[in-house]
């Protein structure tokens, strides 16, 4: 529609769809710079998103059509619906020899998208304590032997269907370099952080965007990053923080309704803060002291772990300057604890963020899907402190978090989630998470040990539901906190039957990586 308006023909545009891809990726920067405007941001939004799909429809699902000369016209919601010729599978193939990095059709990403939402009803049938780590650590305080029998179907039913989509996956999909991918996507992301800074925030989401042209498997699994943290963790603090700064700006006197602003000065100190605690995990955790580190190996973490996770937060924090933080809502929040609370009771009525991130993550892992997000979170081998962010993932997976928590602050002035209590407790306990322990007892390793492995240990902190899986990276016994994990399963029954027993005094947990 943009190029319509600014004049673009048919003829320019298929000429342009004849010509190298570079020519792809300036007509896009074109034309989404030149539709932003700053006192249209939600608009923008709508159309960038709406601008991402027309462009992997048209260039992936039509597999770059205007290479025939029967296609006449434009790709799909650009300009005008093109009809697609009875040749599409023999255009994509040729079209993949000619571009490596040629998009994928759109309906991959929805076929992820239904897969995710439709396993959700297959764990929901799992019993409780494997699926929401709450509910187990009720079972784990009372220090009794207890045991919790499974279905083997569920888990039948999700391995097979992901096993069929793998294998759909490295049919229909060619495999770009990664380095490749790194270079494009850090490019981007530092041209993002310097619009945030100098222009206004149109400009920085316009080229936030145009990761999913040339990353395009990116746009399911920042989609599905959504899908997971929108109801664990974004819409409790909305739910909580919303009402409450209502209510403190309608009770308090003025002198009570003070607000933090966000400054240069703000950010810099949640960085130095930030940083520190990374170091200090460097050296030890709460628990006990982190394992050796060589000095090559640390001074990667903390330049790669900066571009992939801390640009997120000047992403966030440089549109934000001048934006006050209520004190007070923020305050009651972090005393009472409201939105713990409130998602909490999300989790017990619905699912637990542990087993959705599990159906994440693992879909997350899938071949091609992979180099084109979350991979950044494992390029570096094994894991440090610097290599978390708050939820523990790959930078071009945060797109659509970033606009759930800058567009309500921007348009209503309400507290990001990230700057919320919840949050920064929850990103202190993730660099504890992607610390390797020297004494790994009780499991403490257990997340430490999927980036080891890389294709282990998909669920959060716990190992039951990995277990029940089969992509546990220890077999037959691990650890929780205070008890011994067996599973036992013949094949005559249909069920599995775990059994949790408390350790004993003398018991230790085992040392290093998993066996």
């Amino acid at each position: 529609e943009t190029v319509r308006m600014y004049g673009a023909r048919d003829g320019a545009w298929r000429g342009v769809c004849r010509s190298p891809r570079r020519k792809h990726f300036l007509l896009c920067l074109v034309s989404t710079v030149v539709a932003t405007r700053p006192q249209r941001l939600a608009l923008t939004v709508g159309g960038l998103a709406c601008g991402a799909h027309a462009v992997l429809e048209s260039l992936g699902s039509v597999g770059w059509c205007a290479y025939d000369d029967r296609i006449r016209g434009a790709p799909i919601h650009l300009i005008r619906r093109v009809r697609l010729c009875s040749r599409r599978k023999s255009l994509q193939a040729h079209a993949g020899d000619r571009f490596p990095h040629a998009l994928p059709p759109m309906e991959f990403c929805w076929e992820l998208l239904h897969f995710c939402g439709r396993h959700v009803a297959t764990l929901q049938r799992l019993p409780l304590p494997l699926i929401n780590p709450d509910v187990l650590e009720e079972h784990l305080q009372t220090n009794k032997y207890f045991e919790i029998s499974a279905s083997k179907g569920p888990r039948d039913e999700y391995n097979v269907e992901l096993e069929k989509i793998k294998d759909k996956i490295r049919a229909s999909t060619a495999t770009p370099s990664f380095h490749t991918n790194l270079l494009f996507f850090f490019t981007l992301r530092v041209a993002c952080v310097i619009a945030a800074l100098l222009l206004p925030i149109g400009w920085a989401l316009a080229l936030g965007a145009l990761q999913f042209v040339f990353l395009p498997h990116s746009l399911f699994v920042s989609l599905a990053e959504l899908w997971v943290l929108g109801p664990a963790l974004f819409l409790g603090h909305f739910l909580v923080a919303v009402p409450l700064q209502l209510a403190c700006s309608a009770l308090l006197p003025e002198a009570l309704n003070v607000s933090l602003p966000i400054t240069n000065t703000f950010i810099l100190l949640f960085f130095i803060i930030d940083q520190a605690l990374c170091a200090a995990c460097v050296w030890r955790t709460p628990a006990c002291p982190t394992a050796p580190i060589t000095r090559a190996r640390l001074t990667q973490s903390i330049v790669f772990g900066f571009l992939n996770c801390k640009t997120y937060f000047l992403l966030l924090l440089l549109p934000l300057r001048g934006v006050g933080l209520p004190l007070v809502p923020w305050l009651l929040d972090a005393w009472f604890g409201v939105s713990i609370k409130a998602t909490r009771y999300f989790a017990r009525r619905f699912l637990h963020w542990a087993a959705l991130f599990y159906i994440q993550h693992s879909v997350a892992h899938l071949p091609n899907v992979y180099g084109d997000a979350h991979k950044f979170h494992h390029y570096l081998h094994d894991t440090t402190s610097f290599d978390a962010h708050i939820y523990g993932s790959g930078a071009p997976e945060e797109y659509f978090c970033l606009l759930a928590e800058l567009l309500p602050a921007l348009l209503w002035g309400i507290t990001p989630p990230s700057l919320s209590f919840q949050i920064l407790w929850i990103s202190w306990t993730n660099k504890i998470a992607h610390s390797r322990k020297s004494i790994a007892e009780d499991g403490c390793n257990f997340h430490a040990d999927h980036h080891f492995y890389h294709t282990k240990n998909y669920g959060g902190y716990y190992p039951p539901l990995d277990m029940y899986m089969g992509t546990a990276a220890t077999k037959g016994e691990n650890r929780c906190p205070g008890y011994r994990v067996t599973l036992e399963e013949s094949q005559d029954s249909p069920n599995v039957l775990f059994k949790f027993a408390p350790l004993t005094s003398g018991e230790n947990g085992k040392g290093g990586k998993a066996e």
